[in-house]
């Protein structure tokens, strides 16, 4: 009874059955058939009633009450539905297959296939057809037989295809049925995943109709059950995938792509250089190309040619040996993901229901946005949308994935070969040097490599990410276009605010400009994510990027700029004068923290920490920073001189009068001052720390608290103004978040403010001078909050940090410095100053210590730490009182 009979072919005035022992057999079926006759035999008896109008026959073989699709009705209804549809396309011809008949569940399952032409544009089967065109369609229909008759009618639509103009081979009767139209791109009856040799299967009450070979499962009513079965992949009828330009072969297309559109895209930003178009986005200027290039055009242009032969030679070495892609394993992969899309979406209705939402209306409302019928997604039409869904998966979702995942193992691969050839001197010598001859990037020089290195690098990448993803060749094509677009766009030298090559990646020209400047070549090794950068921890900002601090000439200011400098950071420092900006310099020139050319700057006959210094103790100083004593290494040494050849300063000083004025800080964080006429080469900042305050202690509030404000508003607007600002850390203080409160238990959080100290300082005058330290607390308070308060409410670029340390104690760097608390000790030593013994002893309660350079590592990690976003840093080593001091 399960067995899958021939095809029967009716155009209403014939019924025979062709038998698959032998296909010209016709046989002839009465009107009237004895109770005792086969199933088969009755559904055969069942068609041969609908050869005569109106159906005289047809109560024979159907209850008076029949189910279509769930719905109930009476058999002339039924009737009228059979009329309408045949009066709309009068020469309807039909071909029947029987797909299952089991006398056992008194189940018929079939397969209708038919064309059709309409006399008049309107509807039919509730599809749109116009007058006059030739329309092709494939469906299945189920049958449920009680006591001998018909009572339910289960119809799975299928789609109408217009088949214009349509080639012998095309048609159905070539096709075993799946006929495919020429002008859809869709290119079947959906296929309906329904083929050929489909069975239908029935569970019991669920009624859940399963197809296989490779088909989809429909559901049949709200209660119903779906499933997808399909066919082994051994049973995959495959043949070879047609190229997608006729003539050339899709593996030789994959060969010529790259190239194709590495000059392309070279080109266009060729012309953008010649014509000086988008002149201001770009990098560098024509001038410096010329200057500081060490290869000519040409050379770089033979370089990129020969690396060019030398992978398309083995690309085609490779092909030799490739097999042929094939096709024909697509519906069956679809209907798996139909599959697990049904799944997915009833366990979602399941979610949704057991939360008191009523998940039919809401599956109800998502299908008609997919359908104007009016049938609920539960019913019969749902199958439509698991296909379409499917297909979407299929067809755009997972090569959409594959190529994003095959980007990060590219990007993962470049990137420890690359970071290798900066580690290894032989390797950086050898092959990687080559590469680095361009100090100003041409645009199709993105793949100037060692012939070696570019088949590491490149070819490796290319082949990880490719067998990593399983990519199809089809799929790998668009990869290694994307690839050398984004190699040249990489290279432009020019910073788009946005570029569309660009948009699934976090990194630009201009990040990978850094990676080309000799001050900067140790940085930037990934070509298109950073995360992968961030994995081997590496930092928010790359050594060599500049970082604003102000008031580095203070105590704790110049601790940061130091930290800085040490690990290879460009610094510019704020002062109020600029006497107080050239001892720092000194002081750090001693320390052998500058470069060569800045050091001869801080050489004026002058005093550095208390001795003279000489051309002698120039070299010495340059001798101890190469050696045992030196902070740095001699790579990071030689990155700083490098700096200075560029016409950068490791360190510089800027002077800002009074940081409360309007627009102080805009100038000095854009890089454009009194510096040079020509500011093209001064950088931006990438980061500002702000630590400049009112030290002055003065008890009047109003002379404090408001320029603070002000002050931090500066620095903040400034910031957001800037592009190149990722990072912006504010030195608040521990008095931001509570007042010293003696004897006492308590506990601080990240939303604990000095609230206290607020109101104190804003008390009513007279303003005494026991108020004075609750006026520089109110102070911090109030500038820190405003920092949150613009991230909040501005939503800048920037990523904002707070660091509060308590009372700071330690290392002095410069004697001509104002030392803040680090001096009052220094300053008790040195005399018997009743003020600071007064101050101390009576005013400044017990409270936590911290020592200096740990609160500038606090700022350093803020800046660095990439996962350390939106924190305020809490910055208390230990307890200590009047005693202890």
């Amino acid at each position: 009874s399960n067995r899958a009979a021939g095809p029967l072919d009716t155009p209403f005035a014939t019924v025979s059955k062709e038998r698959s022992q032998s296909t010209d057999q016709r046989i002839s079926i009465p009107l009237t058939m004895a109770e005792d006759l086969s199933l088969e035999s009755r559904f055969q008896g069942y068609i041969a009633a609908l050869n005569e109008r109106p159906f005289p026959g047809l109560a024979k073989h159907m209850n008076p009450a029949v189910t279509l699709n769930s719905a109930s009705m009476e058999l002339s209804e039924f009737e009228q539905i059979l009329s309408a549809d045949i009066d709309a396309a009068p020469d309807m011809h039909f071909k029947l297959h029987i797909l299952l008949a089991d006398e056992g569940k008194q189940q018929v399952g079939c397969r209708i296939e038919f064309t059709c032409t309409p006399i008049s544009d309107g509807e039919l089967m509730d599809r749109k057809v116009r007058k006059g065109g030739r329309f092709s369609c494939m469906e299945h229909l189920f049958y449920q037989y009680r006591e001998g008759k018909i009572a339910e009618v289960w119809h799975l639509p299928g789609e109408f295809v217009e088949m214009g103009e349509v080639e012998e081979h095309e048609r159905p009767e070539a096709r075993g049925g799946a006929v495919t139209s020429r002008n859809s791109r869709r290119g079947t009856w959906e296929r309906q995943m329904l083929h050929a040799g489909s069975e239908f299967v029935v569970f019991g009450k669920t009624k859940s109709v399963v197809m296989h070979q490779p088909t989809m499962a429909t559901s049949l009513s709200s209660t119903t059950r779906i499933e997808y079965l399909t066919h082994t992949a051994s049973e995959d009828v495959l043949h070879p995938l047609p190229p997608l330009i006729s003539g050339i072969s899709d593996y030789t297309l994959s060969l010529i792509i790259p190239v194709v559109v590495h000059w392309t895209t070279a080109a266009i930003y060729e012309i953008f250089q010649h014509y000086g178009i988008f002149e201001k986005y770009r990098i560098h200027t024509s001038d410096e190309e010329k200057a500081k290039n060490p290869i000519s055009r040409l050379e770089c242009l033979r370089g990129v040619l020969l690396v060019q032969v030398l992978q398309t030679g083995l690309g085609i070495l490779l092909g030799l040996s490739s097999e042929v892609e094939m096709t024909g394993y697509e519906d069956r992969e679809i209907a798996v993901w139909a599959t697990r899309w049904h799944v997915l979406w009833q366990t979602f209705l399941f979610l949704i229901s057991i939360t008191g939402i009523d998940a039919k209306a809401v599956a109800d409302t998502i299908f008609h946005s997919f359908s104007s019928k009016t049938r609920p997604w539960t019913s019969i039409e749902g199958y439509s949308v698991d296909l379409m869904a499917a297909r979407f998966i299929y067809y755009l979702v997972i090569p959409a994935f594959r190529q994003y995942a095959a980007l990060w193992l590219a990007d993962t691969w470049v990137f420890f070969i690359h970071r290798a050839e900066h580690s290894n001197k032989w390797l950086y010598k050898t092959f990687h040097a080559r590469h680095h001859e361009l100090y100003v990037p041409y645009s199709w020089g993105g793949i100037y490599d060692h012939p070696v290195e570019s088949m590491f690098l490149s070819v490796g990448a290319f082949v990880v990410a490719i067998m990593g993803t399983g990519m199809s060749l089809r799929e790998s094509i668009v990869f290694s276009a994307y690839s050398s677009a984004k190699a040249c766009t990489d290279h432009s030298g020019y910073k788009f605010p946005w570029n569309p090559i660009d948009l699934f990646t976090t990194v630009g020209a201009e990040y990978h400009d850094k990676h080309h400047q000799r001050w900067g070549f140790k940085t930037s090794d990934t070509p298109s994510q950073p995360p992968t950068d961030k994995i081997s921890r590496t930092p928010a900002l790359e050594p060599g990027e500049l970082v604003l601090v102000t008031g580095v000439n203070g105590y704790i200011g110049s601790h940061i700029a130091y930290e800085l400098l040490k690990r290879g950071y460009m610094v510019r420092g704020t002062v109020r004068d600029a006497s107080k900006g050239e001892y720092m310099r000194r002081c750090f020139a001693e320390m052998g923290l500058l470069g060569e050319s800045e050091v001869e700057k801080s050489v004026e006959g002058g005093t550095v920490i208390g001795h003279e210094r000489s051309g002698s103790e120039e070299v010495q100083g340059k001798k101890r920073r190469e050696g045992e004593g030196g902070h740095e290494n001699s790579e990071i040494d030689q990155d700083r001189k490098s700096v200075q050849g560029e016409g950068h300063e490791v360190f510089e000083i800027v002077v800002v009068k009074d940081m409360a004025a309007e627009n102080a800080f805009d100038d000095v964080v854009e890089g454009r001052h009194d510096h040079d006429e020509d500011d093209s080469h001064i950088p931006g900042c990438s980061a500002i720390i702000h630590v400049a305050t009112d030290l002055s202690l003065n008890h009047n509030p109003h002379a404090v608290i408001p320029p603070m404000i002000f002050g931090v508003q500066n620095a903040l607007r400034a910031a957001a103004r800037s592009p190149s600002v990722k990072r912006f850390i504010y030195t608040s203080s521990c008095a931001a978040c509570t007042a010293p409160i003696a004897n006492k238990a308590f506990h601080v959080t990240d939303q604990t403010w000095n609230e206290a100290d607020i109101a104190l300082a804003w008390a009513p005058p007279p303003y005494a001078e026991e108020r004075r330290l609750a006026v520089y607390a109110a102070s911090k308070t109030l500038a820190e909050k405003e920092c949150w308060r613009f991230v909040k409410e501005e939503k800048p670029g920037f990523v904002l940090n707070a660091v509060l340390p308590n009372c700071n104690i330690g290392r002095i760097l410069c004697r001509e410095q104002p030392a803040s608390t680090g001096g009052w000790y220094k300053h008790l030593w040195d005399s018997n100053d009743a003020a600071m013994l007064h101050l101390l002893r009576e005013e400044f309660p017990p409270q936590h210590w911290v020592n200096v350079t740990d609160t500038a590592v606090l700022h350093v990690a803020a800046l660095l730490e990439g996962d350390v976003r939106g924190e305020r840093i809490l910055a208390f080593a230990g307890p200590f009182n009047w005693n202890d001091t």
